[in-house]
């Protein structure tokens, strides 16, 4: 009784939805989505995967995203009947002008060859297998070669009648040529030989009162644009079987592009893109097979489709989805499974399991559940044997045998599948397990699962499991190492349902995902149509040759072997702007360095709900960080000069992607940033310090002469000075007639003076023999004395035997100590020297007596002590020369009091001289 008021009610749901012929539209694009107008002549697209858009408002171009107008002023005429795109990307487009046009490289080429006194209306093109064009113009046809020469030309006299406009047209291939006529049949045109073959079928009488707008040709199928709507038939059976699919809207053109999108142009309703699976399932069948409320789950067999409905009702259907059964499980149950064994189904609810005999149509055993938990899952195992998993149990079930608990596991299960003969996946909210219920040994963990949920397990061959989770990652597992073998994520994909047979089928929000189950590759994609949209999509199945999907209240078929394959997307550079002005490509621009604002545009065909998104990087020298964007152009203002790439890529969520495509530009720097002002100035500047070194070293070369030869005046001042102070000492020991004395002294003053003039013509003289020339003259001078004088030298031990010191400079501070210190008293006379090096370029000489202290810059009556002066002289440009400065003042020499010099003596004086010093060479 119930299930004749079911099919009494759903039957005459069912008979409009299973025979009614009204086609689901994908996607309308109206004047809102770009469009210069809502009415559409032609469609086609071009090598790049554009599509081309002939309206009554002009050209237009559409990539997916955008409609992009062409507007040129050589267009004689906005409204565009006909185009076609050639092997060149040539867009050859139906005007009302003398002369056939085509569009290429942003302007407009007409065919100047053809002669003008030829009516308009130029009908069609069509490029031939030798890749010349054939223009259809009225009774006549031309071939144009690649110079827009007209090479060949006939006519198709045998017509009565002319064709009627450019759109009435179909091309089957090089040789046949679909033509509709008003009131007149259907007629195919073979312009090889201008045979003319007319269609003559009661079936399409009615057609043949209709204005016939275009045709579209794949294999045996035909779509009819008419006056009354699209019409299908198929050239095998003569059209005997032409279809109205659609009456609601006045289509012009039907096309289809290369990844299996139909696309649909009308009159005053603008551009409509359709499914493929769409478009073939309206011609035999609506997809829609089922609009029932509340529809909980679909289970598909070999022969039968089962429905879980409003919670308790099962509803089984044939292949021919006819209503064969129905029965009722728990009150308020939701089925979770349905597993067919023979003639049984047996029906899983979270409160009880019952069988249902199809061929008695009689309810077995009830099993209800247990206080252990509900019932969760149902597999089927080998040998008729039913492994049942509630939310906390396990068990094997065989005939009719009452229900045992096996196995409690410790945490809820959510999820399970069977991976082998013997071995169960199950998954928790926080780990995934593997149990064998053979031999029921404790469940080992496989790993943990944080930040997502398993959505299913599945078993595959050769020991491979598939587990996928909700956030679209997919992981083939080895079942018996527990180890992941491959890995695959789909980006910002949420599964909904999944299935695993030949293929993986998973169910998203905006269609169905095809994966290759060994690459885990995707293999295709097939959208939902508007029945399907804005609905969640809660499970998808197959039945026979077809995929079964729906939401809550809508269950329809799709023929998954029609499904959109992308390889890779096709990414193209549009526009190059620079400065807000177009500029053309070219292998690499190189700009001035004004022209750094630069705005480069691009696009990606794609006719998908999901649109790509892109990813681009700008070097110049080093790498950046990959920006992603959703936008069709990129922005770059005051760019520094150098040298830059711009890539960028296209890609999916689905996991489509394009080549990365680069662009190349240079930027100028200014003159005065430019390598070669760089380098002029450089060589400007080692000039200038090149000149000013020479001058340096001139002006130091003079300065360097002078001193040599203040220095030569200066000693050859000294020596005479010398020598008049010995002579005069000798003198005295003569005026005394002491020969003895004076014979002793003039030894000594010959060894003085032979050392002083082998001195004299050298600038520095080595330390030991200064001390050598020194004791010659304190001997000397202690004879003249009467051995009243007592001489010492003393050393630092950093001095070195090669020390060398200025000639000439010891002496004469020696000799002032002698005369001007001691004088003639009684007490003896003591003189010490002493040599310390301070620095490497300095040596300092202490010169120390116990005589009477005069205290410098002394007058002293009848006494001129020239031999100071020129020493203080001499010692000052010794250290200009030499670049030294001393320690304590500018002259080098200090004189001081003994008790100030803090000496060994109470009394007497001390010359501290700081003078420069060498090296002897080796």
């Amino acid at each position: 009784m119930i299930r004749t008021i079911i099919i009494i009610v759903l039957w005459p749901t069912l008979m409009a939805i299973l025979y009614g012929q009204e086609i689901s539209i994908l996607r309308r694009y109206s004047l809102k989505d770009g469009l210069p107008s809502l009415t559409i002549y032609d469609i086609k697209q071009d090598s790049k995967g554009y599509l081309w858009v002939a309206t009554e408002e002009g050209l237009c171009r559409f990539d997916g995203r955008t409609f992009v107008s062409i507007e040129d002023a050589a267009w004689h005429s906005k409204a565009i009947l006909q185009i076609m795109v050639d092997s060149k990307d040539r867009i050859w487009s139906s005007l009302d002008n003398e002369h056939p046009e085509y569009y290429a490289d942003g302007t407009v080429h007409r065919i100047e060859s053809i002669s003008r006194k030829i009516s308009r209306k130029y009908n069609s093109y069509h490029e031939r297998q030798d890749n010349k064009i054939g223009i259809t113009h009225r009774r006549s046809l031309y071939v144009v070669d690649e110079d827009n020469n007209v090479i060949e030309s006939s006519s198709i006299n045998q017509l009565q009648y002319d064709i009627i406009s450019s759109t009435k047209n179909a091309l089957y291939d090089d040789q046949t040529i679909l033509l509709g006529y008003k009131k007149q049949p259907l007629t195919i045109f073979n312009h090889s030989d201008s045979t003319v073959t007319s269609i003559d079928s009661k079936s399409h009488k009615k057609l043949e009162q209709l204005s016939i707008h275009s045709c579209y040709q794949e294999f045996d199928n035909v779509w009819i644009c008419t006056s009354d709507g699209l019409y299908h038939g198929t050239i095998s059976k003569k059209f005997h079987d032409l279809t109205r699919i659609m009456d609601s809207i006045i289509p012009y053109r039907l096309t289809s592009d290369r990844d299996g999108n139909f696309w649909l142009g009308s009159k005053n309703s603008g551009l409509y893109h359709v499914s493929r699976s769409q478009l073939l399932s309206a011609t035999h069948t609506n997809p829609l097979l089922f609009d029932i409320k509340n529809v909980d789950n679909v289970f598909s067999f070999d022969s039968i489709i089962c429905l879980a409905v409003n919670r308790r009702n099962v509803f089984v259907y044939n292949s021919r989805f006819e209503l064969t059964h129905h029965f009722l499980v728990g009150k308020g149950d939701i089925v979770y499974n349905i597993v067919k064994q023979g003639e049984n189904l047996y029906t899983l609810c979270n409160k009880e399991l019952m069988s249902y005999n199809l061929q008695t149509k009689k309810i077995g055993t009830k099993t209800p559940r247990t206080s252990a938990g509900i019932f969760k899952h149902l597999h089927e195992l080998p040998n008729d044997e039913l492994l049942i998993i509630g939310s906390e149990f396990l068990h094997i079930r065989k005939n009719e045998e009452p229900l045992v608990l096996d196995y409690f596991p410790n945490q809820k299960i959510l999820v399970s599948g069977v991976v082998s003969d013997s071995m169960l996946w199950y998954a928790t909210s926080d780990e995934l397990y593997s149990y064998n219920f053979a031999l029921k040994t404790p469940p080992e963990k496989i790993k943990e699962i944080r930040g997502f949920a398993i959505h299913a397990i599945f078993k595959l061959a050769n020991d491979e499991a598939i587990i996928i989770t909700s956030n679209g990652r997919i992981d083939k597992y080895n079942s018996k190492t527990n180890k992941i073998i491959k890995s695959q994520t789909l980006r910002n994909t949420l599964v909904t349902d999944v299935l695993i047979q030949e293929k993986i089928f998973l169910a998203t929000p905006n269609g169905v995902i095809y994966v290759n189950p060994f690459s885990l590759e995707i293999d295709g994609f097939s959208e939902f149509n508007e029945y399907l949209q804005h609905e969640d999509v809660l499970f998808v199945d197959k039945f026979q040759e077809n995929l079964v999907m729906g939401t809550k209240s809508k269950i329809l078929k799709l023929q998954h072997d029609a499904v959109q394959n992308h390889d890779k997307l096709n990414l193209h550079f549009d526009a190059f702007f620079i400065n807000d002005s177009f500029s053309s490509f070219t292998t690499k621009p190189v700009l001035h360095h004004s022209k750094n604002n630069i705005r480069i545009s691009y696009s990606c065909p794609f006719f998908s709900l999901e649109r790509p998104y892109f990813q681009y990087v700008l070097t110049a020298g080093k790498s950046q960080d990959t920006i992603q964007t959703n936008e069709s152009s990129v922005y770059f203002s005051s760019l520094q000069p150098g040298q830059y790439t711009f890539t960028i890529s296209a890609k999916t969520n689905l996991g489509l992607n394009s080549d990365p495509v680069s662009l190349q530009f240079d930027i100028r720097p200014p003159w005065w940033r430019s390598t070669w002002f760089y380098i002029l100035s450089i060589c400007f500047i080692l000039l200038v310090i090149y000149y000013l070194y020479r001058q340096n070293e001139e002006r130091s070369q003079a300065r360097y002469s002078l001193l040599q030869e203040r220095l030569s005046a200066l000693q050859a001042q000294m020596n005479p000075h010398f020598l008049f102070n010995a002579l005069q000492s000798l003198q005295y020991y003569i005026s005394k007639n002491d020969r003895k004395r004076a014979s002793s002294y003039l030894t000594i003053f010959a060894t003085l003076v032979r050392k002083t003039l082998e001195s004299s013509a050298q600038e520095y003289i080595l330390l030991e023999d200064e001390i050598d020339y020194l004791t010659s003259y304190l001997e000397m001078e202690k004879e003249k004395l009467d051995g009243n004088l007592n001489y010492e030298f003393l050393y630092n031990q950093n001095l070195k035997a090669s020390t060398m010191i200025p000639t000439m400079i010891i002496q004469p501070f020696v000799e002032n100590s002698i005369v001007h210190g001691f004088g003639s008293r009684s007490v003896r006379n003591h003189i010490q020297i002493f040599f310390e090096k301070t620095t490497s370029k300095e040596i300092r000489c202490e010169i120390t007596d116990n005589g009477r202290f005069n205290p410098p810059n002394t007058p002293k009556s009848g006494h001129k002590s020239f031999s100071s002066k020129a020493v203080e002289k001499r010692i000052k440009l010794l250290h200009q020369l030499h670049k030294t400065s001393p320690s304590k003042n500018k002259t080098g020499i200090q004189i001081l009091s003994n008790a100030d010099a803090r000496s060994v003596f109470e009394e007497g004086t001390t010359v501290r001289l700081t003078l420069p010093c060498i090296q002897a060479s080796p």
